[in-house]
């Protein structure tokens, strides 16, 4: 960001596109995108494990023309575990915190 706001801007909208893309196809749903973090829920675990892989060889490949110091590195940690749901479509329980509880 510090480097180029704009450039990072835009690649973050469109690494953004691509797990947006992915979940829905997927049969998922985002619950939240908050700077380059992504929440989302899944149907089945397939599905979650198949977006997963879907998302970073479309990464991969995006990247591919683009400086390796300037390329953004995305990781994604996939909880099996139950959630709350509550009618507004928010998410609560363990199974969110492990998810959001990374480590860099």
């Amino acid at each position: 960001m510090a480097a180029d706001e704009h450039a990072t801007i835009v690649a973050l909208d469109a690494a953004r596109a691509v797990f947006r893309t992915q979940i829905e196809a997927n049969r998922g749903r985002v619950v939240d995108m908050a700077g380059d973090s992504v929440l989302a829920v899944f149907e089945t675990a397939a599905g979650a494990t198949t977006a997963a892989l879907a998302i970073q060889r479309e990464l991969e490949a995006a990247a591919s023309n683009v400086p390796d110091d300037r390329r953004m590195r995305f990781r994604i940690g996939v909880h099996f575990g139950d959630v709350i749901e509550k009618p507004d479509g928010s998410i609560y329980g363990d199974g969110v915190n492990i998810a959001l509880n990374r480590t860099p």
